[in-house]
């Protein structure tokens, strides 16, 4: 009995290094560093001038682009700041948006790889019907995230996570507890690579704390459709944390449930 769990265990290990050694971190942000003033009307101000402290991969590092409608943003108070409370914070009050400066579609094509995006979050209280933040992937870093313009989006409120695709909701609502792990694995329809070939054809599987949520078929992604970006909308703020993107082959999208059979492994043995 003894021998049949070192098996099992010693097989799902090597399962997890050969996964792990064929995907790409391509880009990592902490949000250790406080930015100081935020982005607003007339420029970045620090936002982006500490992130050498705080990003890591290949990709290292990536500038962001922002804005606020606040009519006085430029005086430096909340809005949009990079490290804010160790995270990436956005004040809903006036409407900010952030997102990165780069198409990820490109390396999961050169790859010919699933991307896999990761971050923490947590969402302010007091919003009401209609108003929290959100996360999104389209063709520019600035896009509203229920715009035609982000290819797939979800907006987080206290009541959970909705779905959006092209402007569209697509899934119900999805409950979570702030500082939740979200992570989304987006690839074509067979899993097995890049979901941006505009067939119309590719899928995103959204998780919260590695537990498969949803998944989302027959999406459009278009070779110039991976910019990240983020927002916050109304009385609610959001703060992301420990964000994550890679690159990852077809196996690799068993690495959230073998972290979990892991654990059970362990568990059983004690």
């Amino acid at each position: 009995m003894k021998s049949k769990r070192l098996f099992t265990s010693t097989s799902l290990a090597i399962l997890l290094a050969s996964t792990s050694a064929n995907a790409a971190v391509l880009l990592t942000d902490n949000f250790n560093t406080n930015g100081g003033r935020p982005f607003d009307n007339i420029g970045p101000g620090l936002f982006n001038d500490f992130l050498s402290s705080d990003q890591g991969g290949t990709l290292a590092t990536v500038t962001y682009s922002g804005s606020s409608s606040h009519p006085s943003a430029s005086g430096g108070f909340y809005y949009s700041i990079h490290g804010y409370l160790g995270a990436l914070y956005l004040e809903g009050a006036d409407n900010s948006k952030v997102g990165l400066n780069h198409n990820f579609a490109t390396n999961a094509i050169s790859s010919g790889q699933a991307l896999k995006i990761d971050f923490t979050l947590t969402v302010g209280s007091n919003e009401t019907s209609g108003e929290g933040v959100s996360f999104a992937l389209g063709n520019s870093a600035l896009a509203d995230y229920d715009s035609t313009g982000n290819k797939f989006s979800s907006f987080f409120s206290t009541n959970g996570q909705t779905g959006y695709a092209a402007g569209t909701q697509i899934g119900t609502t999805i409950p979570f507890t702030n500082g939740d792990l979200f992570t989304y694995v987006i690839s074509n329809a067979a899993g097995t690579g890049s979901a941006f070939d505009s067939s119309g054809n590719s899928v995103v599987k959204f998780y919260v704390n590695n537990v498969l949520q949803q998944t989302y078929t027959g999406l459009t992604f278009g070779t110039n459709d991976g910019f990240i970006n983020m927002e916050a909308t109304g009385i609610v703020n959001g703060l992301y944390d420990n964000l994550s993107i890679q690159t990852i082959p077809e196996t690799s999208t068993a690495l959230l449930g073998g972290l979990g059979l892991l654990a059970l492994l362990r568990r059983r043995r004690a």
